[in-house]
């Protein structure tokens, strides 16, 4: 009778087995991953599963399942090259641009930042030659004529956007004769007078900062070459 009960229990245990795999109970205590196990994710889906810790079966879906469409908090758990779409909450930290600047294209032009190391280079307009050069100050920090060949009787400046010390350079160096120079209404004096001819082949400097008060650009340096 003892060894018939052994023999019995065998068999009993033997059919439960049988019964689990096909029902898709499986015992994963072994190498398995439960509830809070840390595992890799690969090729599976959430839907009509959950993970329990009952010796770590996988029983049939309940409330808590992970699906597709669902909101779930995965814990101890690897993705697997995922595609996420439309994240929200993330900033440059939690992705590994510490160093990025977040600023938007509308307002990084007009944010606050410090310069350091960089070289600014001048924007330069030239001339041969011109008796009423045109000047866009939005555009151009220096003027250059290289060759002037006629009196200047205007510079006209048609720049729109000047703002309060806003600087501007000129250096003109005539032909070979000497050349009258009459700046015209956009520019006055301030402190140093403005010059009015230059000074046979020699480079005249002269340098202006703007005046939102009055408007215009005031003369602060003028020199001719020695």
């Amino acid at each position: 009778m003892k060894y018939l009960k052994k023999i019995i229990a065998s068999i009993f245990n033997k059919i439960r087995g049988s019964k689990n795999k096909m029902l898709g109970y499986t015992n994963i205590t072994s190498g398995g991953m439960t509830a809070s196990s840390a595992a890799n994710l690969t090729n599976k889906t959430g839907s009509n599963s959950q993970w329990t810790n009952d010796e770590g079966y996988v029983t049939s879906a309940t409330a808590g399942d992970v699906t597709l469409t669902g909101e779930q908090t995965l814990t101890n758990k690897t993705l697997t090259t995922p595609v996420i779409n439309n994240p929200t909450g993330l900033d440059s930290t939690d992705v590994g641009l510490a160093n990025v600047d977040n600023t938007s294209d509308a307002t990084k032009n007009s944010a606050e930042v410090t310069l350091t190391n960089k070289t600014i280079t001048p924007r330069v307009l030239t001339f041969t030659t011109d008796a009423t050069p045109e000047v866009d100050s939005d555009d151009y920090d220096a003027v250059t004529i290289t060759a002037l060949g006629a009196a200047i009787t205007d510079v006209d400046m048609v720049g729109t956007a000047e703002v309060n010390f806003q600087k501007l350079i000129f250096r003109i160096k005539d032909d070979g004769t000497a050349r009258a120079i009459a700046w015209g209404s956009d520019f006055e004096a301030k402190g140093v007078a403005l010059p009015t001819t230059t000074v046979i082949s020699k480079v005249l400097t002269v340098g202006f900062i703007y005046d939102t008060v009055t408007a215009k650009w005031g003369c602060v340096a003028s020199v001719s070459q020695s």
